[in-house]
């Protein structure tokens, strides 16, 4: 599932990318718009109901659309700058910024293997990007 994740995340990146007269900031709205019919498609036909939430989880949801969202619009802005395959091996570092903020923010725990992991990667990164 998750490599077809991946293949189907790739399509509209190659859009953005392979066609210059489309604007990254309405390709990312049009996903949007598409997740949001698609999950209220579902819900419908599953009889769940889609507005269960209370206020204080109405802001949750809300704060996390736009955490997603940024992020997302700055891919699809650099994926037009960058060659695609750069655009994603960087895009794909979060692991490392996620393992450095654990421990910095919640007093994680480092283990030398994953130094050395991240070492090897950052290493194999700046590899890539810069022959």
């Amino acid at each position: 599932m998750m490599g077809i994740s991946t293949v189907l995340q790739l399509i509209p990146t190659l859009y953005v990318k392979c066609n210059p007269r489309v604007d990254y900031t309405i390709a990312l709205m049009m996903r949007g718009l598409f997740t949001m019919t698609t999950i209220a498609l579902v819900a419908k036909n599953k009889k769940i109901p889609l507005v269960g939430f209370c206020r204080q989880d109405m802001r949750i949801l809300f704060t996390r659309a736009i955490l997603a969202a940024v992020p997302q619009l700055y891919f699809y802005f650099a994926v037009t700058k960058l060659p695609l395959s750069l655009g994603y091996i960087i895009f794909n570092t979060g692991p490392i910024f996620v393992f450095l903020l654990s421990v910095l923010l919640f007093n994680g725990s480092i283990h030398s293997r994953e130094v050395i992991g991240i070492i090897i990667a950052v290493i194999g990164m700046l590899a890539v990007t810069n022959p």
